[in-house]
């Protein structure tokens, strides 16, 4: 575990424990909790207002002072604060709902004064009211520059009685409380300092579906109230295993750990057990793997895709994928079959195209020495400082057995044609690194009779996501189309909308189809495809994750697609996905088909996708059975129009 960021736990106090905070503080240190959440406004405050409220003598709150809680020198960095679930900016009574609304105002100002990080807000009480609540909210959060507000909210209505927090709807809708959440972030714009604090009820919900969406949403807290725990053997508190692999998976995200009523119900070891369970339960997770580790920091961190014709890449940006020994060993297998097929006596052109720093060079030595073939070996680079890296390693390591050539490999003038043409160009998507239009390029050079590509053909797949940490970060973006461009991307705080993936396009090498004539306006290379998916639970698309599939040769593939990359290529790291965003998160129902449609466009100086979102409700009989009709209830902009926010120059 010492790779990982340490639990930070602290327990929900009460207004009894307002009396002496500075010693409550000091005494929970010394208990081994990282700070205390405690009421900010006085129990008294309630009763002069509502007292006012009744009499109708309410012209303007009470003074400041009597919300004020703590003194400027108290260790606010062990604090956190929480406001009164009296406070009801969604009250049914307006004069109730503006008084609250400034009370709100108040209670986060004088927060932020005391330099208190964290605020704690109960959760709205009327459905219907969720918009007033939201609204309050929003403009609450400009009271502040700092401080964090997080709403509290149970994970959904099947365990309801531990969170008596809104009215129960009629008939219970396991994704109701996240369907709460959701207005009030979409009302706030995604606001960066908002957030959950999460309770988790002693009964976690049937449907996998409800966890998987709230761990895509901004989880500041994880709130555990002592209920939620079991009693072992000897009395002592431990919570089940589904509870544990959730609270596990939960921490990947570093949030705080809340704990609730454990003075309330009594076990072995005191109030102080569940604090010593939690902080067990934190040191049990096993330590990072070594995927995790080279993958740390780029979790959910955008990145905009590599562009290897229009600029040359640093030794560093080569020395990362090199340490993908998966990759390789894939590329060497298929170089491998590839020279097993020819006859063994023949001399076989091989030419490693975008050699890099020559990675695939020794791949290639190395199999044909395996086999005993005789080969002769071209390395061709345009980039004039990964050249000089080659000539070192040819004068180090392969000597005359391979020639290097600089030069882009759509203008290299070969002396004799080529056998095997080796390429590592793929991008996320397969294409968006230009690869068809180099290997095109270079496709001339092949031997017309017996010439093979090395990838012989890739696809490109999407499925729609939700993803509002991603969504929320370009939105911080000051560029002038941020939602025009797409970006590679670690995938973690995510959730598809459809099981599936589906496949849009296909490239193939050698292309036969290909007219000499017709290559400089790459019209060949252009693409369109559609794939519908259904969605059965309620979520919203921020966008779209691309992947990509590969055949190397053979029966050698390459695969990033999240539904096959375990069993093809485990553990590479070579290819992140790639992210399409949509500039207005759509909102889709349940039992809805989410219509996406792709296009990879050119006109012979450079390459880019547009894309759009349509959403479907499917229409059903009186008999509850599908109609087949369906209404088109929500449709994106078309995004990225004539390659206006980014593209691929060629």
């Amino acid at each position: 575990m010492a790779d990982r960021p340490p639990a930070r736990i602290g327990y929900l106090g009460s207004q009894q424990d307002q009396t002496n905070i500075e010693n409550l503080l000091a005494q929970s240190v010394t208990d081994g909790y990282d700070f205390v959440v405690l009421p900010l406004s006085k129990p008294r405050l309630r009763e002069r207002i509502q007292q006012q409220i009744s009499a109708s003598a309410i012209s303007r709150l009470p003074q400041a002072s009597a919300t004020q809680l703590l003194d400027s020198d108290v260790n606010i960095t062990t604090l956190g604060a929480a406001t009164r679930a009296w406070i009801e900016p969604d009250s049914k009574d307006d004069l109730a709902a503006s008084i609250s609304k400034e009370i709100l105002h108040r209670e986060i100002e004088y927060a932020s004064y005391c330099g208190i990080p964290h605020i704690i807000l109960p959760a709205p009480k009327r459905r219907h009211r969720i918009v007033q609540y939201a609204q309050a909210l929003k403009s609450a959060l400009g009271c502040s520059t700092h401080a964090q507000v997080s709403v509290h909210l149970p994970i959904s209505e099947e365990d309801f009685q531990s969170s008596p927090t809104l009215e129960k709807t009629i008939q219970s809708d396991p994704l109701s409380l996240w369907e709460v959440w959701n207005t009030i972030r979409s009302v706030c714009d995604y606001h960066p300092r908002l957030s959950v604090a999460l309770q988790i009820p002693p009964r976690l919900p049937v449907n996998p579906v409800v966890l998987n969406r709230w761990f895509t949403e901004p989880i500041k807290a994880l709130v555990i109230s002592s209920n939620t725990f079991l009693s072992n053997a000897k009395g002592f508190p431990v919570l089940s295993k589904t509870h544990q692999l959730m609270i596990t998976r939960f921490m990947a995200l570093n949030p705080f750990v809340i704990l609730q009523d454990t003075d309330t119900l009594e076990r072995n070891g005191g109030k102080l057990s569940y604090l010593q369970y939690i902080r067990y339960l934190h040191r049990s997770i096993p330590p990072s793997t070594a995927t995790e580790r080279f993958t740390a920091g780029y979790q959910d961190f955008l990145q905009t895709p590599l562009q290897p014709l229009m600029d040359n890449l640093e030794s560093m940006t080569y020395e990362v994928f090199e340490k993908d020994p998966v990759k390789y060993s894939l590329y060497e297998k298929a170089i491998h079959k590839a020279l097993s097929a020819r006859p063994k006596n023949g001399l076989v052109i091989v030419a490693v195209v975008g050699a890099g720093r020559g990675p695939l060079v020794t791949c290639t030595l190395r199999a044909a020495r395996e086999l005993g073939r005789t080969i002769e070996l071209f390395a061709i680079e345009k980039n004039p400082n990964a050249f000089v890296t080659l000539q070192r390693r040819k004068a180090e390591e392969w000597g005359e057995r391979v020639q290097l050539v600089r030069s882009d490999i759509r203008s290299w003038d070969p002396p004799i044609l080529v056998d095997i043409l080796i390429s590592e160009l793929l991008g996320s998507f397969g294409d968006n690194e230009l690869s068809p239009e180099c290997i095109d390029g270079a496709q001339r050079v092949l031997n017309p009779d017996r010439g093979i590509s090395i990838p012989a053909s890739y696809t490109a797949h999407i499925t729609p996501i939700m993803t509002p940490k991603l969504y929320a970060n370009i939105s911080k973006y000051t560029a002038p189309s941020p939602y025009d461009t797409p970006y590679v991307v670690l995938l973690t705080a995510f959730d598809s909308l459809s099981n599936e993936t589906a496949q849009i396009w296909e490239f193939q090498h050698p292309n036969l189809s290909i007219v000499p004539e017709n290559l400089k306006d790459n019209v060949h290379n252009r693409r369109s495809g559609k794939a519908s998916f259904h969605v059965g639970d309620a979520g919203v698309v921020h966008g779209i994750a691309g992947y990509f599939e590969a055949v190397l040769y053979g029966d050698i593939e390459l695969s990033i697609r999240p539904n096959s990359i375990d069993k093809k290529n485990k553990d590479m790291i070579s290819w992140f996905p790639i992210f399409f965003p949509l500039k207005t998160p759509i909102y889709v129902p349940q039992n809805c088909d989410i219509q996406v449609m792709f296009w990879r466009e050119t006109d012979g100086r450079k390459v880019w996708y547009e894309w759009i979102v349509e959403v479907f409700m499917n229409v059903t009989g009186s008999d509850g059975f599908m109609t087949g009709r369906k209404i088109k209830i929500s449709m994106s902009d078309l995004h990225n129009a004539g390659g206006k926010g980014s593209h691929i120059g060629m």
